[in-house]
């Protein structure tokens, strides 16, 4: 992903620089050891979190469950997905899948009676297919 745009102000070009500089002062550290006068306000822009490749991930992941389904730990039906499992089920890495959870891309769900988190399958495939809208 690219670094977001950064906008940087001399905050002696702004209205409230006396505010500022009367409020930093109040700091003894900051009044003594520094120049108040080479104040700058850095802003970053905003972006829309996306998913890269979103197709590559979903057939990804369908294929890897259509061929290791056997080999899944099931309970009660459901599979059990870890998120390490769902990561390499998709090619990606688990950082990513952190990323993805924080972001809302996806979701997880405990499995009460075992106290284990888990993914179920088609509700992450649903829910990559509407990153793609």
């Amino acid at each position: 992903m690219p670094r977001r745009k950064k906008t940087t102000i001399k905050a002696k070009d702004t209205a409230i620089f006396g505010q500022l500089i009367a409020e930093l002062s109040k700091n003894p550290e900051l009044a003594a050891d520094y120049d108040m006068d080479s104040i700058e306000i850095t802003i970053t822009k905003k972006y829309q979190p996306y998913i890269l490749d979103v197709d590559k991930a979903i057939s990804n992941l369908q294929h890897y469950y259509a061929a290791n389904k056997q080999f899944i730990e099931h309970f009660n039906g459901k599979p059990i997905i870890s998120k390490y499992l769902l990561a390499k089920m998709m090619k990606v890495s688990r950082p990513t899948v952190d990323q993805w959870l924080e972001k809302g891309f996806i979701s997880q769900y405990v499995m009460p009676s075992i106290k284990v988190t888990s993914f179920d399958i088609d509700e992450v495939i649903e829910q990559l297919h509407k990153q793609k809208q």
